[in-house]
């Protein structure tokens, strides 16, 4: 999709203050610098790099084996991590302290979108200043 956008058709799509830093980043390193974006992990907007990438014509070969490694080299920590702490973290997660800990979020989560909503309400509702005021008893 870059290669067909081109360039120009990157602006559409980002913001000149971005596309100037990508732009920078991809003629200073090429595949390189965007292929190791890979290994950051989500929410990394990694969308808009790729799309350079192609609009920038980095060469594809260099492109695609470089982020094939460096995703290879992610996964791979992450697995190793798994099969090293991925027992205990299982246990952490079962244990009651932990359900008790989420189930107390949750009732602080509950109570503060109750006070939000009531907030929100009182905001919007028009004070009328021209309303008579009762009398109190």
């Amino acid at each position: 999709m870059g290669i067909k956008i081109g360039e120009q058709g990157l602006e559409r799509f980002l913001p000149p203050k971005r596309l100037a830093k990508i732009r920078k980043r991809i003629k200073e390193s090429g595949a390189l610098a965007l292929a190791s974006l890979s290994l950051v992990p989500p929410p990394f907007p990694f969308t808009p790099f790729v799309l350079a990438a192609g609009a920038l014509e980095v060469r594809a070969i260099t492109f695609f084996t470089t982020f094939a490694a460096c995703r290879i080299i992610r996964f791979g920590i992450e697995a190793s991590l798994a099969v090293r702490y991925g027992r205990r973290i299982l246990q952490w997660l079962d244990s009651p302290f932990l359900q008790e800990a989420v189930e107390g979020c949750i009732v602080v989560a509950a109570v503060l979108t109750i006070l939000s909503v009531v907030r929100i309400i009182q905001l919007t509702i028009p004070v009328r200043l021209d309303a008579p005021v009762m009398d109190r008893p």
